[in-house]
């Protein structure tokens, strides 16, 4: 694996993928790169022709930002994109996403095997009942049970 320096000399992507000239040579990525050209760039060719790790040293295709770093290609061990953290922070905005899941599967669950054996006299019981499985199912969803029981093992087999 060597780092390549250099400016874009052209962009390309047709139905196998993407590509960038590099001081007169073509490197190839599965991912978008996102550069433009003529901006002065960094990366990883992986031994090969591959662009992994790519960084934007200076701006000079029109980007708006001189020297930001750009995460373009995945390729094979590079970071890529963020997929977010896990167990989900209390206050990310994810958690959102996971509560109405959590609720649309609780209800589904909830009509599946307990509608036809009870009386709907108590909507605001039921309701309730329906957050309840909802918040078993956030739980889940989220890492928070994963974290509880890593926890619990960690107290369980302190080292003193």
């Amino acid at each position: 694996m060597s780092t390549v320096n250099g400016v874009v000399k052209a962009k390309s992507a047709n139905k196998f993928g993407f590509g960038i000239m590099v001081n007169d040579k073509w490197y190839n990525s599965k991912y978008e790169i996102n550069v433009e050209k003529g901006d002065e760039i960094e990366f990883d060719d992986g031994g090969k022709s591959y662009v992994r790790d790519i960084k934007v040293t200076k701006g000079g295709g029109g980007a708006t930002a001189t020297g930001s770093s750009t995460m373009a290609s995945k390729g094979s061990g590079g970071t890529g994109y963020a997929r977010g953290a896990f167990p989900i922070p209390a206050n990310d905005g994810s958690r959102a996403i996971v509560r109405q899941n959590s609720i649309t599967n609780a209800v589904a669950l909830f009509d599946h095997l307990m509608m036809d054996k009870l009386a709907l006299k108590d909507m605001e019981e039921l309701a309730y009942s329906v957050i309840n499985i909802a918040r078993v199912f956030e739980k889940y969803s989220s890492g928070d049970l994963d974290a509880e029981l890593s926890k619990q093992i960690e107290e369980t087999f302190k080292v003193t």
